[in-house]
Order: C-alpha cells, then sequence, then structure tokens
C-alpha cells in the first residue's frame, strides 16, 4: 500500500504491517495527518485507537492505523486542540530525521494496567508497552512470574532482529 505523495508507504512487519519512510523526513517535519473515525462511547473496545479524552476515540485509517510502537520512536503524535465542539485534529510529527526506508514509529504511552510485553529491541527498550513513567507500577500490577516471561528480560541480549517494528 502505498502513500508516495505523503512519502510513506504500508509495508508487512514481524508484527503486522508498519509504515515506512519512503523519503527523507526532517526533525520536527510534518509527517501526515492522522484521519479517521470518531467513536464517543464508553464502551468502546477499539483494536487500535487514539484517546481523544472527551472527545472520544480516534480509530485510525490507513496508513497511520499502521504505526507500530517503539521505546526510541522516531515520530510522535501531536493533537491540537479546535475551539469549537468539533473532535481534535492529529499529526504524526517526526522527532528526528527519518532516512527512506526506515520504519516510523511512535511510543505508544500505555497505562501500567493495559501493558504488554515490548519486542522493539532498541537499545532502551523498557521491555513493556508502556509510558516510560509508570515501568515500576507494571511490576506492582502484573506481578513477578509476568515480569520473568516477558521475552526481553530472559534474553541474555537485545536483538534488532526480533525487534517489534
Amino acid at each position: 500500500m502505498s502513500h508516495a505523495r505523503a512519502g510513506i508507504s504500508v509495508r508487512k512487519t514481524v508484527v503486522g504491517r508498519g509504515v515506512f519512510a519512503t523519503r527523507r523526513f526532517k526533525k520536527s517535519e510534518v509527517i501526515g495527518q492522522m484521519r479517521g473515525s470518531v467513536v464517543v462511547d464508553d464502551d468502546y473496545d477499539p483494536d487500535y485507537a487514539v484517546d481523544l479524552g472527551a472527545h472520544g476515540t480516534l480509530e485510525p485509517w490507513a496508513p497511520f492505523r499502521y504505526l507500530n510502537h517503539s521505546c526510541e520512536p522516531n515520530a510522535e503524535l501531536v493533537m491540537m486542540e479546535p475551539e469549537d465542539d468539533e473532535p481534535p485534529t492529529m499529526w504524526v510529527e517526526s522527532r528526528r530525521a527519518i532516512l527512506p526506508g526506515e520504519q516510523i514509529t511512535i511510543d505508544y504511552m500505555w497505562p501500567a494496567e493495559e501493558a504488554i510485553p515490548c519486542l522493539c529491541g532498541t537499545r532502551r527498550c523498557r521491555g513493556w508497552v508502556v509510558e516510560a513513567k509508570l515501568l515500576n507500577k507494571v511490576a506492582r500490577i502484573k506481578g513477578k512470574a509476568a515480569l520473568e516471561a516477558n521475552p526481553i528480560n530472559r534474553a541474555p541480549s537485545r536483538s534488532r532482529g526480533n525487534a517489534r517494528p
């Protein structure tokens, strides 16, 4: 799936699909607007979603539906609050220069209660898909057995070949 005009493409990865740069992006450059369906329902349990707070949940459409997590992301979501009752506008912006062929990733920053093992393989991988400041809380919630079962805690070294892009 190509979005050549935007400088990105969606390709297969070891965890499904991912968004890749097809051109160079400078630091702080807007990669694209995240569009999708906004759902306002407290009982809604989405597969892929961005919390919009009081505005509901954004179910992103391709290509940004396929943004994968990294503990050392090269991009981030930027939200612009509107002045009226419309939902906020969401943009994907580079945190550093991104080269062609590089996967574009963000930090999901999940709450500790929803943390899952992370396999991003970066030097600073936290071992869990969780907001960095909540990492200690994962141990209390998940328990010692879950921490020991996490592949990143069992492996003698972290390998980018086992990365969760």
